[in-house]
């Protein structure tokens, strides 16, 4: 497809995730910052993007009490 999903595992000390699409260049469409969980979680260190690209998992290895976490 024409869409990209790239984490930044330590922004802000959290994470964050950034979606971008191809038309004649890549082009921000949007930005997901994790909300009302913990530092140092790595929210963006793995990613899965549907190949329609309208669904996107989100892995936080160090979330949930250091369990993990995923987010859709």
């Amino acid at each position: 497809g024409n869409t990209v999903a790239v984490g930044a595992t330590f922004f802000n000390e959290t994470g964050k995730v950034h979606i971008f699409s191809y038309l004649t260049g890549w082009v921000p469409q949007a930005e997901f910052t994790p909300q009302n969980i913990g530092a140092y979680v790595r929210f963006g260190a793995s990613l899965d993007l549907s190949a329609d690209g309208n669904t996107l998992a989100v892995g936080a290895p160090d979330g949930e009490a250091v369990n993990g976490a995923v987010y859709v």
